[in-house]
């Protein structure tokens, strides 16, 4: 980790490859940054920032009500746990030894932004089963998954139903990994929306979707 102190607004660049650059007019909240230190990596890693940004949040907001005991406050109890959006992370948490009344998540938004809800989400996974022969002796034989593969993404709705077109409570099936080989490749999707009813909705179309590109594809 990187500290880039009393931050002015420049580029950061980052040493360890100095190709990565966090550019201040591609970043527009870096904005609200300015006279803040930022903490960054070195440019080989990923950081974990994100999990370390919450337990560093939460940390001090501890360190800041025990240094002012003015503040009114009830009493309050600190549980770590992994927390990502489908809420999983307190399926294991004891809540009746915790007896909390309330519980909040410690995450990484712009400075005083308190979210009340969120989306419902899945994952899809779409495997295709190919034909691989000989590419000397291919034709009118091979069916190769990863064009197959690629033209389900290809055929996935471009004006709506995908985060690069959706805003607000919209909902979206997004492509997040794709593998694979002649023989076989394999797809794997997250499907989000604010009314979960919606997921069965999304999927039963990206199924749709699979379906008439594999028909084009007997084999």
């Amino acid at each position: 980790p990187l500290v880039h102190p009393n931050y002015q607004g420049q580029d950061l660049v980052l040493p360890d490859d100095k190709s990565i650059i966090i550019k201040y007019a591609e970043h527009p909240d870096l904005a609200n940054q300015i006279g803040n230190d930022i903490i960054t990596a070195s440019g080989t890693t990923l950081l974990g920032a994100d999990d370390k940004a919450g337990v560093a949040e939460i940390m001090d907001a501890a360190r800041l009500l025990m240094k002012h005991p003015e503040i009114k406050h009830g009493d309050i109890k600190i549980l770590f746990t992994p927390d990502e959006e489908i809420g999983r992370g307190v399926d294991k948490a004891d809540l009746k030894r915790l007896a909390a009344d309330f519980a909040y998540t410690m995450d990484g938004e712009r400075a005083g932004t308190i979210e009340d809800e969120t989306f419902s989400a899945d994952g899809a996974t779409l495997t295709i089963h190919g034909v691989s022969v000989h590419p000397g002796f291919a034709k009118g034989k091979m069916q190769s998954a990863i064009k197959i593969a690629s033209a389900v993404i290809d055929a996935l709705p471009k004006d709506r139903l995908s985060p690069e077109s959706t805003n607000t409570k919209d909902g979206f099936v997004h492509p997040v990994h794709i593998s694979g080989s002649v023989e076989k490749a394999e797809i794997q999707f997250i499907v989000r929306d604010h009314v979960t009813a919606n997921l069965k909705k999304h999927e039963d179309e990206l199924e749709g979707i699979a379906k008439s590109i594999v028909e084009q594809y007997p084999n």
